[in-house]
């Protein structure tokens, strides 16, 4: 009998998102609401429907904590959510560290401490709330069969390298990606990669860069272009003028 391998899903949403501030206020990003709903929120309800993922760690500032745990409570409810009463008991919130290398590797050690532990995680940032079914699906199937993957998109724009406001080279996009997440590996490779990482002073933006640096190779995962990160104020006004679209994929009819 072929054992279901354990899937853990952590959510990064630990942003100050200091280019929404207004005002002098720094607000944490993912709080924001979209379309009714906490930003963070969209990523928990899609990982929730998938019937392979058995826990979800949500990595946040300390600040807003107890906040989280309550919105949970109110936002994810049986009726509505497919899969809840299976998983509801298995979302954690956890406070992370100072960047969100730290913050994912907080994740990591909690997952150590619990047993069993994972076979695999999927790490995913809480400002990608468009994050599909389809997507999910294909990340777990390529960490499942490579042991590492991430989520990408081709390159669609030219790229120049520049020197303050001077253009020094045009690259060549044939071979590159624009990296999204999730991204996803073996919980051994990855807890171990992450602990040589911060042992020494290896600083990273994504968890594909730590495993490249402990000598895995990593898996490309086709994203799409709906799978957006809010970075700046602009990018919550475009997800907001297509989150209906997406309505469906998180809640059930």
């Amino acid at each position: 009998m072929t054992t279901e391998p354990n899937i853990a899903v952590v959510i990064a949403a630990g942003g100050i998102g200091s280019r929404f501030a207004t005002g002098g206020s720094i607000k944490h990003k993912q709080c924001l609401f979209l379309n009714g709903r906490p930003l963070y929120m969209w990523s928990i309800l899609s990982f929730l429907r998938n019937e392979h993922v058995s826990r979800i760690i949500v990595v946040s500032h300390k600040d807003v904590l107890d906040d989280i745990r309550g919105e949970i409570k109110k936002y994810i409810r049986p009726e509505n959510i497919a899969g809840v009463n299976r998983l509801v008991a298995s979302i954690e919130v956890i406070s992370g560290g100072a960047t969100r290398q730290e913050s994912v590797f907080c994740g990591l050690k909690h997952l150590k401490e619990q047993t069993p532990a994972p076979d695999y995680v999927l790490i995913h940032d809480a400002a990608r709330p468009f994050i599909s079914a389809k997507i999910i699906d294909a990340t777990i199937e390529a960490v499942i069969k490579y042991g590492a993957c991430t989520v990408a998109l081709p390159v669609s724009d030219t790229i120049k390298r520049v020197d303050s406001s001077e253009v020094v080279e045009t690259v060549d996009r044939v071979n590159l990606v624009a990296v999204h997440t999730p991204q996803a590996g073996r919980f051994d490779w990855l807890l171990s990669a992450h602990e040589d990482a911060a042992r020494n002073g290896i600083a990273a933006t994504d968890d594909a860069f730590i495993l490249e640096q402990a000598k895995h190779r990593v898996r490309i995962v086709d994203s799409d272009r709906y799978n957006i990160k809010v970075t700046v104020p602009e990018d919550m006004l475009i997800c907001e003028a297509i989150s209906n679209m997406f309505v469906s994929q998180i809640m059930d009819a």
